[in-house]
């Protein structure tokens, strides 16, 4: 699906990209905010961080669903899984960054630069959920493939 535009309360725009203050309704007898500057400056924020994230929605779970559906259509894809991997990190879902990226890793045997990234986001997975010594192991294994 695609992005709907709507009016909202303070003006015209797609909903997930404009700021709070346009969608949320006014308190009794106060105008309706109405877009400025700094509402603007918010919605390219918003695509600015679907860029840096490579996300085509910014909303994280679309972002898992597609990249889902795309470890389905390509199960061999090491990109998919270092993509996936990485983003469930972002949402703390250290476990399941941890799985994929040792999946990964059995589609790598030999590029290097893959492997390194894996093993880091092993080391930052195994961190997040308090086992500093799997951690420690991960940056032990990260430096073979730098």
């Amino acid at each position: 699906g695609g992005a709907r535009g709507t009016m909202g309360v303070g003006g015209i725009g797609t909903v997930g990209w404009m700021a709070p203050e346009l969608t949320a309704l006014p308190a009794p007898g106060v105008a309706p905010a109405r877009p400025r500057y700094r509402s603007d400056v918010y919605a390219w924020a918003v695509v600015a961080y679907q860029i840096l994230a490579c996300l085509t929605s910014p909303y994280p779970g679309q972002a898992v669903i597609q990249l889902q559906r795309a470890q389905r259509i390509a199960p061999r894809d090491p990109k998919v899984y270092a993509r996936l991997a990485a983003l469930q990190l972002s949402l703390g879902e250290a476990a399941r960054a941890e799985q994929l990226a040792l999946k990964g890793l059995t589609l790598v045997p030999n590029k290097k630069t893959y492997q390194y990234y894996f093993w880091k986001l092993i080391g930052a997975s195994r961190s997040h959920l308090g086992d500093s010594e799997g951690e420690a192991k991960a940056i032990v294994e990260s430096a073979k493939y730098k």
